[in-house]
Parts: structure tokens; sequence; C-alpha cells
């Protein structure tokens, strides 16, 4: 057959087709022309053949190749799960992002903080005390004396025991002047 006649022979084979549709002798003259396996890959243009195109059962599980799907193309619980993985092991000091088991709980340190005052006078040419304890159990962690108006003549000195704060003042003015203690008392655990 010479390439002159071939569009003439696809015509006539065209009008035979839509004239006799699916007969049996539309699918001979379709046949006549358009052999079985003749159309491949060469003939077909990309994106020719569409998921509307193709019968419910032209692609099967006998035509896909082993391996060659991804769980990309298949839905949601098609695939069973696989086995649950072994605990990942604890990390130590100097692994970055792991932690290791938590500690034991600290005792608490200081607790029951309170502040602890007394106010005195002290007359002229005086040296009295002031001293303030903490309650029974609580230690002195800290204190503060001051005097009114803070003359001249005045001298304070203070001093820390386990559990009372002391401030000694000498009053050598002419004034009888106030004074005040606070002693910072806490429960301290070892």
């Amino acid at each position: 057959m010479t390439r002159d006649r071939l569009p003439l022979l696809l015509s006539a084979t065209a009008l035979v087709v839509s004239v006799l549709g699916a007969t049996p002798l539309g699918h001979a003259a379709y046949n006549a022309v358009v052999p079985n396996n003749s159309v491949g890959a060469l003939q077909l243009r990309n994106g020719a053949v569409t998921n509307a195109k193709l019968r419910g059962d032209a692609v099967t599980s006998g035509k896909v190749l082993n391996g060659s799907l991804k769980a990309v193309d298949f839905k949601a619980g098609q695939l069973p799960a696989g086995a649950k993985g072994d605990k990942g092991d604890k990390g130590n000091k100097g692994d970055k992002g792991l932690k290791g088991d938590k500690g034991a709980k600290g005792d608490p340190g200081l607790s029951g903080y309170e502040l602890i005052r007394k106010s005195t006078t002290a007359p002229a040419n005086s040296s009295p005390r002031v001293q303030t304890i903490c309650p029974t159990g609580k230690k002195v962690i800290g204190g503060s004396s001051g005097v009114q108006g803070v003359p001249n003549g005045m001298s304070i000195h203070t001093q820390i025991n386990e559990d009372n704060f002391i401030a000694d003042l000498a009053n050598t003015g002419t004034a009888t002047r106030q004074r005040n203690a606070v002693a910072i008392c806490a429960t301290v655990t070892p």
C-alpha cells in the first residue's frame, strides 16, 4: 500500500465504523486498519491516556511491577500499620536533645521566711542592746539596725548568732534616741 492510498483507506474505514458502529462488521473494519497490539508507546503522545480513558480493569495488580508503588499511592488505612518500635535509650548529660531520668526531689533549703522587728529607746550617754530572737526551729539568715535621725555621737555594732540578731548602740549624745532592729528568720534545711 502506498502512502497516497492510506488517507483514503482510513477515511473509508472511519465511514464504515461510523455507519456500522459497534456491530461485528464495524469491529472487523476497525481491526483491518488497526490490528491488535499495533498501537504502542511510539504512537501515543504524552498525556494521551488518562484515568477517564482507562477501563475499570485495565490496570490490575498483575500488571503493576512489585515494589514500584509508594505509600502515597494508597488511601488512608489500606496499608497495615507496622510493629511498634522499641523505646529509645535515655541520653547522658553530654547528648544533645536527650534527657536522662528525673532526679529525686531535693530538700527545700529555705522556707518559712519571716521578719522579726524590735524597737527600743537609747537614753543619752547609754549603751543599750537590742536583741531580736527568731521563733523556735528558725535561724537568722540576715538582719539590719538603725537609729532615728542618725545623730552625732552614735555608733552601732551588730552581730548574728544562730537564732538571734543583736544590735549594740553607744549613744554618747545628750538626747534619747529610738533604735530599731530587724532579724530575717527562716527554716534552714541542710
